[in-house]
């Protein structure tokens, strides 16, 4: 596994590095290093949620059982614990930046914090 960047990260934040062989089912999905990771650190410790966005990977947590959420679902969780105030520019910006979001999806998300124009 690659050494992530040093950074000074909040002290709830736990990094854990995988050291068991990835999981069969993963290997052969055909996922990008990111995706492949991360489920199958989910399987290892049994993670109450995955952070997924891509497509593929978001099926295969899914058959395999792992709960999941995507970057929508963590900025609307923020917004109605009052940890942000606007999620709109958020995901506007990552929209612009080449992240892809269902016009629906991002309706859907915006409306249910009363943030849709």
């Amino acid at each position: 596994m690659r050494e992530a960047p040093s950074i000074e990260r909040p002290a709830w934040l736990l990094v854990c590095s995988l050291e068991q062989p990835l999981a069969p089912p993963v290997v052969g999905a055909g996922l990008g290093p990111g995706e492949t990771e991360a489920i199958s650190l989910a399987l290892v410790l049994r993670a109450e949620r995955v952070i997924l966005d891509d497509l593929p990977a978001r099926v295969l947590a899914q058959r395999l059982g792992i709960p999941l959420i995507g970057t929508p679902g963590i900025l609307l969780a923020a917004k109605r614990r009052g940890l942000v105030t606007t999620i709109r520019e958020p995901i506007d910006t990552l929209r612009a930046g080449g992240f892809r979001l269902a016009t629906d999806l991002y309706e859907q998300v915006l409306t249910k914090v009363g943030e849709l124009k």
